[in-house]
């Protein structure tokens, strides 16, 4: 095993103790338009970038509490950074001195005037909406420089306008191979997505999802994602959001999705409320919390006085009986401690320490003194639970055995790991 993986909301073990993720933790991936930037790419966006009243409109070509950035917006209120994947498709705007820079119906909001200016000169004043946001002294379109808005027509012939309005920009669904275009590059890029997360109910896209992150997962990387209304195959890697926003769709897995993401490895999300910018549908009793909860579903349920909370963090492996998994608390604690054998063993054990009884026990050893750690310090496990063995089969491969029980739930979290 020489390539390691491991999502950015967990960290390794040094030898010392567990490291643990600070605050505004994790990233989520997401295939979305917001109506402006480049299409067919990935683009990063930070918690810091999208602080109430930032000005923002050279990125998205509107103001930060457009309706068009709800998702995002969502996300990183709880999360440190949202990867999005911008689909192709959409027509640009235009008019004659111009183009919008990227296609899109947000072009359409672009006016372009030019006003004499003394000495033969004219000035070419760009307008957002009503608001002047570049403006150039030139003598000739030629001398244009493009700007956040416009790629000029260098080749026009510039005479005194009032106003040049861009025209015909559109925007377009993503198709079927746009959709997994924009899985696989998310996926690909540098950054590592903790959470892969899609609010529509489309079944061909939701299962493209989980065949990408299993792939991913199979790969050594603890990608998880965050779906709406999935009712599929009880893994303990995806987590279905029942509730629909005020239009009846899946806007509210975007802040779940933000929540997932941020939080501990050891932490429940139960109780937890929903501040999202989407309106939730959240009028369940207890006993259709119950049944959707025992179905592998999250559900936000109202409460007289409070916000909507979580019921029960579960993901889809809820609707298997007795999944020691179905619990995203324990799932998220699995795969940080899967990720942080697999740190220990590459940095220390592969090619230096011999695959023999002594090499094995010296592993076991560490592996138990790094679980310690997320008992006494963090109390994420019960110490009297820690089991760790590691065995060789004498020709290159070990194979490590623990047990653990998570103080949040009754049972023990059994895990096997091979490492060769």
């Amino acid at each position: 095993m020489k390539n390691i993986y491991t999502s950015s909301g967990v960290s390794a073990y040094n030898g010392d103790g567990a490291v643990l993720p600070g605050g505004g933790r994790g990233t989520v991936g997401i295939v979305y338009d917001a109506g402006w930037g480049a299409p067919g790419e990935v683009t990063l966006y930070s918690r810091d970038s999208f602080i109430p009243g930032r000005y923002i409109k050279e990125t998205f070509a509107c103001d930060i509490d457009d309706p068009s950035l709800d998702g995002i917006r969502d996300i990183l209120a709880n999360a440190s950074t949202v990867a999005v994947f911008r689909p192709s498709g959409g027509t640009v705007a235009s008019c004659s001195l111009g183009q919008a820079r990227y296609p899109g119906a947000r072009g359409n909001s672009i006016r372009l005037a030019v006003y004499s200016h003394n000495g033969g000169l004219y000035r070419v004043v760009t307008y957002l909406h009503s608001e002047a946001v570049d403006s150039q002294i030139v003598s000739s379109a030629a001398e244009l420089k493009d700007n956040a808005f416009v790629i000029f027509n260098r080749d026009a012939v510039i005479f005194e306008k009032a106003g040049l309005p861009l025209t015909g920009g559109t925007d377009a669904a993503p198709d079927e191979f746009d959709f997994v275009a924009g899985i696989e590059a998310l996926l690909a890029h540098p950054i590592n997505i903790d959470i892969l997360a899609y609010a529509d109910d489309s079944l061909s896209h939701a299962e493209a999802c989980i065949s990408a992150v299993r792939r991913e997962r199979e790969a050594g990387r603890y990608v998880k994602c965050v779906l709406f209304r999935y009712f599929g195959d009880g893994s303990a890697f995806v987590t279905s959001v029942y509730n629909e926003d005020s239009y009846g769709g899946g806007g509210v897995v975007y802040y779940t999705a933000g929540l997932c993401a941020s939080s501990y490895p050891w932490e429940t999300l139960a109780g937890k409320n929903y501040a999202g910018s989407f309106g939730i549908r959240a009028d369940f009793s207890d006993e259709d919390c119950i049944r959707l909860a025992d179905a592998g579903q999250l559900v936000y349920q109202n409460h007289k006085g409070i916000p909507p909370r979580i019921f029960r963090d579960v993901n889809t492996a809820a609707s298997e009986q007795n999944c020691m998994l179905s619990d995203n608390s324990s799932m998220r604690l699995y795969d940080y401690i899967i990720s942080n054998i697999r740190i220990i063993f590459n940095d220390k054990y592969a090619d230096v320490v011999y695959d023999d009884v002594s090499g094995c026990s010296a592993l076991a050893d560490e592996i138990t003194s790094f679980l310690s750690q997320l008992s006494h310090k963090y109390g994420a496990i019960r110490n009297d639970t820690i089991s760790t063995d590691a065995t060789t089969d004498g020709a290159g491969a070990i194979t490590v055995s623990l047990s653990v029980s998570p103080l949040l739930r009754p049972y023990d979290i059994g895990v096997s790991v091979f490492l060769v």
